[in-house]
């Protein structure tokens, strides 16, 4: 495949993952557990904001204007700093992961706290076994920090099964 039909499929994947990102922006997502050492309730938002630091990009748009590109299909080569071979695989696993995003938090994950892998730190790290997302917890509530594939959660360390609730937000909380 050459350069410019790897882009076209990066921009058609990070539409289709910005748009499935995006029907979670209106909710929050509550991780409950009497079993959990930290805290018995974690509540995650995501944020537009949020989705260029997950998919690895680097550009000089600014995070609002990126996700508009990305949701309307509109990105264009030039708006990417890092789309050279030794970022493609990288950048095209952590958009793989987001293109379901937004059914991801329907079934019961393998959830752990504390979460660290090499130099990434997380309050809260989820896994369906097909990818890990990682929380930051910024008061009051957690929002995404990374996403990588497959199931990356310490084994030496408790795991919990539980099936997040997602609730919708009131128009007001929208942020």
């Amino acid at each position: 495949m050459n350069h410019d039909d790897q882009f076209q499929k990066l921009k058609t994947n990070l539409q289709i993952a910005a748009n499935s990102y995006n029907q979670l922006t209106s909710k929050s997502v509550i991780f409950h557990s009497e079993q959990f050492t930290k805290q018995k309730t974690y509540v995650a938002r995501f944020y537009i904001q949020n989705f260029l630091h997950l998919t690895g990009i680097k550009t000089s748009l600014t995070t609002e204007e990126f996700f508009a590109k990305c949701t309307s299909g509109t990105i264009e080569q030039v708006d990417i700093k890092n789309f050279p071979e030794e970022y493609r695989t990288k950048i095209n696993t952590k958009v793989k992961n987001l293109l379901t995003v937004n059914s991801y938090f329907s079934q019961e994950l393998d959830v752990q706290e504390d979460f660290k892998k090499n130099t990434v730190s997380c309050a809260l790290a989820t896994t369906d076994g097909i990818k890990t997302i990682g929380f930051a917890n910024t008061k009051p509530v957690m929002r995404p920090k990374t996403i990588m594939d497959k199931n990356r959660l310490d084994l030496s360390k408790p795991i919990l099964k539980i099936k997040p609730k997602t609730i919708s937000l009131r128009k007001k909380d929208h942020v």
